[in-house]
């Protein structure tokens, strides 16, 4: 019989989300997220799968939250969409500059 799972899924996600966002995929090494999420090297694996899955799960919670998030802003009254390819937008430059991060670290 499998063990119930020790750690909060969603709060390990965020940690790995936060680490990726200031290292960078390649930058992270798979010890920097055990120590941000809190959790062993077997439950890593047997709940995220490698680092790639981690990745890929990570990044699919934080388009979502965001999408979510900008969907809220837009729905504000007074709000507007913001269609400005020179990125003069606070958030568009907040949001390329977190997709670089993501990548590449920083």
């Amino acid at each position: 019989m499998a063990r119930p799972k020790e750690f909060d899924q969603e709060r390990a996600l965020h940690r790995a989300i936060s680490i990726f966002s200031q290292k960078g995929f390649a930058a992270t090494s798979t010890g920097d997220l055990m120590r941000a999420m809190d959790v062993g090297r077997q439950s890593m694996y047997d709940t995220f799968g490698d680092k790639r899955a981690l990745f890929l799960q990570a990044l699919e919670v934080y388009v979502t939250e965001k999408v979510r998030s900008i969907n809220v802003e837009l729905k504000t009254p007074g709000s507007t969409p913001c269609f400005n390819p020179e990125g003069a937008c606070p958030l568009c430059r907040t949001q390329r500059s977190f997709q670089y991060r993501w990548l590449h670290g920083h």
